[in-house]
Order: C-alpha cells, then sequence, then structure tokens
C-alpha cells in the first residue's frame, strides 16, 4: 500500500516529468525511443476516459433536464462565451504590444521559408480539410467510429443528444437509466485509479520522447514566440488562481496545492481528456464543488471551451502576420479574435493534421500562404502543447467553480488532501 500511495503522490508525477526531460535533453536517441511506451500509456488512460464523457455529459444533461438546476445550462454557455472572447482579447491585446513576429532577422525568415518547402508534402495533404467538413464530422455516421477517430465534437453532440432525450422520457424511466450509466461512470473512475498507479512511469516515457524529438533548436528559433506565449499562459492562470480562490474561500497557494495533480498531469500528458479523471476528482474532494456541477461542467469544457488553444491560435497567427509585416487594423483584429475562438474550438474536435489545416483558414484572408501556419504549428505543438493543455484544464476547472451551487473549498482539511 505505501508503495501504491508513494506512485499515487503529485510529487512522483512530478518526479517522472522532471527525469523524462532530462533524459530527452542530455540524451535525446534514448529519450525519443520511449515514444512507444508513452503512447501506449496515454492511449490506456483515454480507453476509459471516452467511455466517461459520454456517461458524465448525458446523466447531467439528463438531472438538468428533469429540472435538477435547470438554469444551469444557459449560464454555462454565456460563461464559456464571455470566457473564449475573453481570452482572445488578451492575447490580442498582448500579441500587438510584444510583437513577437517583429524583428527577426534575415536568416531566421531564410529558415523559416526552407522549413515551408520541407513541409510541402504535409501541407497539401492538411490545406485540403475545411470548417465545412469540420462541421460534417461533428454530425457522426457512426459513434462507434467517431469515438474510435477520437471526433471529441461529435461524442459530445451525441451526448448531448443522449442526455435531452433521457430527460424528456418522465423521471421513472430516465433515472434507472441515469442510475446504470452512474455505475459505469464510478466504475471506470475506478479502472482509471488503478491506471494512474503508473502514472509517473506514464509521464516519464510521455516528456523524455517530447524533449528528445522537438530538441532546442526550433525553440531558440522561435524563443521569443514561445516566451511571448508562456508568459501570457502564466499571466492566464494567475488570474484564474484568484477567481478560484475567490470563489473557494481557499488561498491561492492552497488552490494550487489542491489542483497540483490535474495540472501536473495536463503538462505531462498533453491532453486534456487523458486528465479529465484526475480533474474531477480534484474538482470534487480538492475544491469542494458539487458532484454533478463538475461532471457536466469540465467534460465539456474538453471541446467548448479550450482556452489554451485560443491564445495558441490568436498569438501565432499574430507572429506570422508579424512576420510578414502585414498591417492590423480594427478589421484584422476582430477577425483574428472572432477567428481564434471558433479555430481553438474546432481544433479541439480534429486532433493530427486536420487540426492544423483550420489555421489556415484563419490566416487566408490576410493573403497568409497556408503553409506558414502548418509549420508553424508543426514546429512549435511539442513546445506549447504542454502549457496549452494546461491552461485548457485549469479554465474548465475555474469555470466549475463559478457555477451555481454550494463550495465547500474552505471546510476540507489541508492534512487530508494535500
Amino acid at each position: 500500500m505505501k508503495i501504491i500511495t508513494c506512485l499515487t503522490s503529485p510529487w512522483a508525477a512530478l518526479g517522472g516529468l522532471v527525469a523524462g526531460g532530462a533524459l530527452g535533453l542530455f540524451f535525446p536517441a534514448s529519450g525519443a525511443a520511449l515514444a512507444p511506451l508513452g503512447d501506449l500509456y496515454l492511449s490506456l488512460m483515454q480507453m476509459c476516459v471516452l467511455p466517461i464523457i459520454i456517461t458524465a455529459i448525458t446523466t447531467s444533461i439528463a438531472r438538468v433536464m428533469l429540472g435538477e438546476n435547470a438554469s444551469a445550462l444557459p449560464r454555462l454557455a454565456l460563461t464559456f462565451l464571455i470566457g473564449l472572447t475573453s481570452a482572445a482579447a488578451i492575447a490580442l491585446i498582448v500579441g500587438l504590444v510584444i510583437e513577437p513576429g517583429g524583428g527577426l532577422e534575415q536568416t531566421q525568415r531564410t529558415f523559416l521559408a526552407g522549413q515551408i518547402v520541407g513541409h510541402e508534402g504535409s501541407s497539401d495533404s492538411a490545406a485540403s480539410p475545411g470548417l465545412w467538413t469540420l462541421v460534417q464530422t461533428i454530425v457522426p455516421a457512426n459513434v462507434i467510429r467517431a469515438a474510435a477517430d477520437g471526433h471529441m465534437l461529435a461524442l459530445l453532440l451525441f451526448s448531448l443528444l443522449l442526455g435531452l432525450g433521457l430527460g424528456k422520457l418522465g423521471p421513472a424511466q430516465a433515472e434507472q437509466t441515469v442510475g446504470v450509466l452512474d455505475a459505469f461512470y464510478n466504475a471506470l473512475i475506478k479502472v482509471m485509479g488503478w491506471i494512474l498507479v503508473g502514472l509517473p512511469f506514464g509521464l516519464f516515457a510521455l516528456m523524455a520522447a517530447h524533449t528528445g524529438k522537438s530538441g532546442s533548436d526550433m525553440f531558440l528559433m522561435l524563443g521569443r514566440l514561445v516566451a511571448t506565449f508562456y508568459g501570457l499562459a502564466i499571466l492566464v492562470i494567475a488570474g484564474m488562481t484568484m477567481v478560484v480562490a475567490a470563489r473557494t474561500k481557499l488561498s491561492p497557494l492552497r488552490v494550487l496545492v489542491q489542483l497540483r495533480e490535474p495540472l501536473l498531469t495536463a503538462f505531462g500528458t498533453s491532453s486534456s481528456v487523458a486528465t479529465l479523471p484526475s480533474a474531477l476528482k480534484a474538482v470534487e474532494n480538492g475544491l469542494g464543488v458539487g458532484r454533478r456541477t463538475a461532471q457536466m461542467v469540465l467534460p465539456l469544457g474538453v471541446s467548448l471551451f479550450p482556452i489554451g488553444n485560443v491564445l495558441h491560435v490568436v498569438i501565432s497567427s499574430l507572429f506570422v502576420l508579424q512576420l510578414y509585416q502585414l498591417p492590423m487594423g480594427m478589421h484584422a483584429g476582430f477577425v483574428l479574435a472572432l477567428g481564434g475562438v471558433l479555430v481553438a474550438c474546432a481544433r479541439a474536435g480534429a486532433p493530427g493534421v486536420a487540426s492544423m489545416a483550420l489555421m489556415g483558414t484563419l490566416l487566408a484572408p490576410f493573403g497568409v500562404p497556408v503553409e506558414v501556419a502548418i509549420v508553424m504549428l508543426i514546429a512549435l505543438e511539442p513546445v506549447v502543447d504542454p502549457i496549452m493543455t494546461l491552461v485548457n484544464v485549469y479554465g474548465n476547472i475555474t469555470v466549475a467553480t463559478t457555477m451555481p451551487g454550494p463550495i465547500s473549498g474552505r471546510l476540507i482539511s489541508p492534512e487530508k488532501n494535500a
């Protein structure tokens, strides 16, 4: 039992991250060789997470339809909208002030041009999917295939409709079905607890592979952009910490202590989906948010509230425009802010090369080659994904604390949950 307790400690997860990063930095080949093990562990986590999302969203929506906290959905939608647009506006202002794409030397511009030529084949295959293609994937002909392909928005739509249908059946039938789904949810959470025993080793392999593959060359090349994004992310994290602290009556430091496990998991796995079980546990037990609120907000937020993606899309788009020394006006700023929100949400539902092509649809009206956007995402993804995922997860947690309902965070014993 002591071994299991040690392995499930957040400090063990932190140790795995640090050790993996050191291995990938000093022994890149060895770090990159661990990629299959890291991917295997991530797949093991995602195996349970997708059913967790379906059961959590379905039961939550059904309860709302049955009259429990019926005003929650409109308020949640409004909170998501305000949060996403605020994140886009903040990113736009910071990007205009700092200008991460300004002042690049000619050698750096030449290097980027060479990277574009090198990725020309990838850009050809990625440029074809458009926003309409993405919209079509949201309505799945086969929900099982959608789950296998990782189309989160399609699963989200299916879960929403199923929950609405259950809510319309009436209390007798709906409550029986919701009870069964709750049992599945609880069983899957138990299974995830077993899987999380190996989290330090999984994080070690993932971090070693990320560091070994990305190296430091591209980081140094685009250091100003990466530094801008990380600084902006830290600023947003600080703001969200103050919001959570005010709502839970905990100190900001105590909030971070209570959330250390999901935040470390998000940073190490770069997957909001894989972080969902630990986030649900931390929000319910660490912050005292009601279980029904957590089950409704966090799974929905995975696809509908990716504020880290918004920051990334807006900052990267500004970088490309500034790289080409294109003028920025009110109209351009509005297009970037609004388009950034849409593309960020779409990226959450279109993993892989297709999500990179969405960046090109945002920059196309400015006359910027689509290849630039794709190259930017390919080059920066290993570097910015960890902090971007952390912001996504923290944003969902913050929204959960702002929902109506009692929050007992101030009543939790620090010794019990530390």
